[in-house]
């Protein structure tokens, strides 16, 4: 029986999700912040300045090298559940 999934193949999907994911948050943060009677102009500007980073690796994430895309996994998978837990404490705290 020949294998029915590669492991690059996984690598590249589950690296998307990540940076999906990583888009998502800061659609999040974005909408949150923005709802504050005083936003801060200046995390605004940070946060779509790295949601545009985001958009754009995963749009040219078809490009990389099989070991381009374990890098970018290994380097933003960290970021991706720091933000998820960012998001969950806001949740929380209210």
């Amino acid at each position: 029986m020949s294998n029915m999934f590669s492991w690059s193949g996984l690598t590249y999907e589950v690296t998307q999700d990540t940076l999906s994911d990583i888009v998502g948050c800061y659609s999040e943060l974005l909408r949150r912040e923005r709802a504050k009677p005083e936003p801060d102009m200046a995390f605004i500007k940070e946060t779509e300045r790295a949601q545009e980073e985001m958009m754009i690796m995963y749009r040219d994430l078809y490009l990389a090298s099989e070991a381009e895309i374990n890098e970018i996994l290994l380097k933003y998978a960290p970021i991706s559940r720091d933000l998820w837990e960012r998001l969950d404490r806001q949740d929380i705290e209210g």
